[in-house]
């Protein structure tokens, strides 16, 4: 399961790691088997009162410890991508280099189709789970390889038109236009 970071009022972090099937949270709930009406599941919550990541790979220590990452290897599975970016932006395991077993490494994967494996989005900060980070019309892949536009930037030249409706009319969408 993802862990999903949530905060008490007073500041506290928990992180929900997932559902399970009885108090002593050792076998994980498989949702495809259903729920009936009368079942009990338990939520398994983690704290992290001393906030040490040791590998700054974004995951403290603790949580680490608990998922059974290791807290002094950003990369505990050695696939090519951070514990942090496999945990919450993919929801893959941060032990497995092929976490859904199709014999793709998990750092070669393309979720979001857009051409960029899980890689390339972990090195240039796009959303892995989203084609066009910025919502430019233009795909990440295009504007990373094919118009060296910002795939965070709807308007990488701020000129008042987005990059895809820049390509689109055949202007630069790089060079500030006044015109628009």
């Amino acid at each position: 399961p993802t862990p999903a970071e949530s905060y008490t009022k007073d500041g506290s972090r928990y992180y929900f790691l997932g559902w399970y099937e009885s108090t002593g949270h050792c076998v994980a709930w498989d949702f495809k088997t259903g729920v009936t009406k009368n079942m009990s599941l338990y939520a398994k919550w983690f704290s992290t009162a001393n906030y040490i990541d040791s590998d700054s790979d974004g995951l403290p220590d603790d949580l680490e410890n608990a998922i059974g990452s290791d807290p002094k290897n950003r990369d505990s599975d050695k696939d090519g991508l951070g514990d942090f970016y496999e945990v919450y932006y993919l929801n893959y395991d941060p032990l497995s280099s092929d976490t859904d077993k199709d014999g793709v490494k998990d750092c070669d994967e393309d979720l979001d189709g857009d051409g960029l494996t899980e890689k390339d989005e972990e090195k240039n900060s796009t959303y892995p789970n989203r084609a066009d980070s910025d919502s430019d019309d233009l795909n990440d892949y295009d504007e990373i390889y094919t118009y060296s536009t910002n795939p965070l930037l709807r308007d990488t030249d701020r000129d008042g038109m987005s990059d895809g409706e820049e390509v689109r009319l055949g202007s630069d969408p790089k060079v500030y236009n006044e015109t628009f």
